[in-house]
């Protein structure tokens, strides 16, 4: 059964609420269930992907930001380009794929973070893979909001700005924090 998350209210939640990581959610049923995922990080866009792999109705991602997801095909673009001596990508094409990758999320509705055109990611963040954001959001069965969990009710969470939202499935995505150093310990670069 799934790990029950320590929220405000939670005992008077009706669903299933658990963390998003350790399987804690392996023998939950998404089928034709409302989700509210916490957090958009790689893990929870991990358990957006399997919520609806999985036949969930809708998912909502509730975080304080957006994160940058990206298509599969602009992340094989990037990962098969040649490295030079001092691993850094040729950059000609960079502006292509960024055309193509604006107009997913264009042609999708999926929300655009909103560092872009800035910045490609929040720092401190990394990109998350994921072509079933963009078709589920395409679809209307994908939507996030800004905003953070005030508390749970009977048939859902209410939001910081005071908004409710119905849901059968509740989970909470944890971050990491990247080590940066760790890679340069290991190969001096």
């Amino acid at each position: 059964l799934p790990r029950p998350l320590r929220v405000p209210g939670m005992n008077r939640f009706s669903g299933v609420m658990a963390d998003g990581t350790s399987d804690a959610l392996s023998g939950a049923s998404w089928q034709g269930k409302r989700v509210v995922v916490f957090l958009i990080r790689a893990v929870a866009v991990a358990n957006v992907r399997t919520a609806l792999e999985h036949g969930a109705a809708h998912v909502t991602v509730v975080a304080r930001r957006l994160g940058t997801i990206c298509p599969k095909m602009i992340d094989y673009l990037n990962f098969v380009k040649p490295w030079d001596e001092h691993y850094r990508h040729e950059t000609s094409t960079n502006v292509k794929q960024m055309k193509c990758w604006r107009t997913v999320y264009n042609q999708s509705g999926a929300a655009q973070p909103e560092v872009w055109p800035s910045k490609i990611k929040h720092d401190g963040h990394t990109i998350s893979v994921s072509d079933i954001w963009f078709i589920a959001s395409h679809l209307g069965m994908l939507e996030t909001k800004i905003g953070t969990l005030e508390r749970m009710e009977k048939g859902g969470c209410v939001l910081s700005d005071g908004s409710f939202l119905e849901c059968d499935v509740a989970v909470g995505c944890i971050g990491f924090e990247r080590n940066t150093t760790f890679c340069e310990q290991l190969t001096g670069r």
